[in-house]
């Protein structure tokens, strides 16, 4: 076991089809499907498999469509803690025109979580032994509290584990006042937690580095956009710029960033190395189509070219 949990209040399955053109008012064809788990959570511990990596995935699942996700995430040898809800899962539609090579995402509602269902999601994770990492991840379902991520973060405290969190709104907000050890995040929601819709890159790493001296977070890593990810901890940060890639798609990106910082630190490396290996991971999966995750072989070609674009003490910002 690796002493890591991933939290996914809105699973979904990820039908993925391929059409010759998208055009209105016509029969489109389509290829046969690929059915894939998905949600930030559970593509992170998808991602952690591919990476050597052994995780706990909890997760709430209805109906037939919960039921197929268990059968997918079994298949993928998942370790998994389905938490029985009345609701239906949710089915994403994935389709790329063949014509133009656009990918189109159809993401549906996320599936009602009634007080019950969340409640059995944080007895799963307080039950867990040894845990030394939580991975949470993803907008909060209609029917959850916002402070269901400040609940996580009062867990992983009282069990000396780790938080890692993507959250917004006030549920990030609610969690960072417990405390949590990393907040992967991007530069528009850190601006966004200060009320305004944009700030000038150099105040939001300020920001960033406020949250930290407050002791509301171990470290900030932030996604400035395709190029990479800047880490800021309370005496420095730094720029972990992604390698040059022919990317096929974006999709599950930000996942495998986020599990190859987690599988790097359960494997006692330091955290500035863990974000370039995060890197790595996250553009590994842009080299795969739709939804597929990171291959290992792909990561350990790309590892050497992420590099540091600068490295500078916050102290003299």
């Amino acid at each position: 076991m690796s002493g890591i949990v991933t939290l996914t209040l809105s699973p979904c399955i990820d039908k993925t089809t391929t059409a010759p053109a998208l055009l209105p008012g016509t029969k489109l064809r389509c290829s046969t499907p690929d059915f894939e788990p998905g949600g930030t959570g559970l593509n992170v511990a998808r991602a952690l498999k591919q990476l050597g990596t052994d995780p706990l995935a909890i997760y709430p699942a209805g109906g037939y469509a919960g039921q197929f996700l268990q059968e997918l995430l079994v298949s993928e040898s998942i370790r998994t803690s389905a938490v029985p809800s009345r609701s239906q899962t949710r089915e994403n539609l994935i389709v790329q025109d063949c014509f133009t090579q656009q990918t189109y995402r159809f993401d549906m509602p996320a599936s009602t979580l009634l007080p019950d269902e969340w409640q059995a999601c944080l007895d799963r994770l307080n039950m867990q032994a040894d845990v030394k990492y939580i991975v949470a991840a993803g907008d909060l379902p209609e029917g959850v509290p916002d402070d269901f991520y400040a609940k996580v973060a009062n867990i992983a405290n009282h069990k000396g584990a780790r938080l890692i969190l993507e959250a917004t709104g006030n549920a990030l907000r609610l969690a960072l006042d417990e405390g949590v050890y990393l907040l992967k995040t991007s530069l528009h929601e850190l601006a966004r937690y200060t009320g305004t819709e944009d700030l000038p890159q150099q105040q939001t790493y300020e920001l960033a580095r406020e949250i930290i001296l407050q002791r509301k977070a171990s470290a900030i890593v932030a996604e400035p956009g395709a190029e990479g990810a800047m880490l800021v901890r309370e005496n420095e940060f730094f720029h972990a710029v992604a390698p040059s890639v022919e990317a096929k798609s974006t999709l599950g990106a930000g996942a495998c960033l986020l599990a190859g910082i987690v599988s790097a630190l359960s494997n006692g490396t330091s955290i500035n190395q863990a974000v370039q290996y995060g890197i790595a991971c996250g553009s590994a999966s842009t080299l795969c189509t739709s939804t597929k995750l990171c291959r290992m072989e792909d990561v350990e070609k790309l590892a050497p070219d992420v590099k540091r674009d600068m490295l500078i003490s916050v102290t003299s910002l």
